[in-house]
């Protein structure tokens, strides 16, 4: 992933104070190289697009590093500090992504619909589809 996305970078005074967007500004986590965006909210997003090799497969251009391992890793940090002392204690700790700063951003859990049981019965969709 570029920095030089579809998405405006955020503009450095006044970013984010409206939270109708979120600003990543300088993520560098795994193959991302100071990349700064701002994603609109409340609006289906969809990270695409190739690595500017011409390889049109996308591999290896940060769209899951940009997704996954910052938005979401930071999100769900922002999530686990709100719990007590007494909860975070039987958490593993993680590292923050590198990121100059995030604004606009609340706390967040991802679902996995992984069925970790065979019992239909245990899943909502499994339950549903009887």
């Amino acid at each position: 992933m570029t920095p030089d996305m579809r998405f405006p970078a955020p503009h450095a005074a006044g970013a984010g104070k409206t939270h109708d967007t979120i600003d990543v500004v300088g993520a560098r986590t795994n193959n991302l190289r100071d990349v700064s965006v701002s994603i609109p909210k409340g609006r289906l997003v969809a990270f695409t697009g190739g690595s500017g090799s011409g390889s049109g497969s996308g591999s290896g251009s940060g769209k899951t590093s940009l997704a996954i391992d910052t938005l979401h890793s930071e999100a769900q940090l922002r999530y686990l500090e709100d719990l007590s002392p007494f909860v975070r204690q039987y958490i593993t700790q993680r590292n923050r992504p590198k990121v100059d700063r995030i604004l606009g951003l609340g706390a967040t859990l991802a679902v996995d619909q992984r069925r970790l049981n065979r019992n239909l019965r245990s899943t909502v969709a499994g339950g549903a589809a009887r």
